[in-house]
């Protein structure tokens, strides 16, 4: 009987061990996204600006309306 209990309970430090590595990679994910979330954040507001400075530049040069 010990030893039954022995074995549940060294599955249970396994289960501990491998949730508390678990929780580490997830926390480590959620920084990597919100890093990689600001880079295409910027990527795209500067993508935005430069083509509204083209299009205004565009329709700043084109003739009167007769």
């Amino acid at each position: 009987m010990e030893a039954r209990v022995a074995v549940l309970e060294q599955i249970a430090k396994d289960t501990q061990e491998t949730l508390k590595d678990i929780k580490s990679d997830i926390s480590g994910i959620r920084s990597d996204m919100k890093s990689d979330f600001r880079w295409i954040l910027g990527v795209g507001i500067a993508a935005f600006g430069s083509l509204a400075g083209l299009i205004l530049k565009v329709l700043a040069n084109l003739p009167p309306h007769p």
